[in-house]
């Protein structure tokens, strides 16, 4: 888990990390965090990002879709 709903336990960094993922500007956090799945919201604009940039969805419903990033 990188950060949840409770961005007061995390810290600013955090917050301003999970505020540019969220947004689709997601490469240098998940690098340096080395994420290789990500959990988010069907609507946010990281889903379309990480598809475009060959991501692939492994789980998807109304609330939540799974991705995992590309095989290297």
């Amino acid at each position: 888990m990188f950060i949840d709903d409770r961005a007061e336990l995390f810290g600013a960094e955090v917050y301003l990390d999970y505020q540019a993922t969220v947004a689709g500007r997601y490469e240098e956090v998940f690098d340096r965090y080395e994420m290789r799945t990500a959990i988010a919201a069907p609507d946010w604009p990281l889903v379309t990002v990480l598809e475009r940039d060959g991501w692939r969805a492994y789980y998807r419903d109304e609330n939540f879709v799974v991705l995992r990033a590309p095989q290297e």
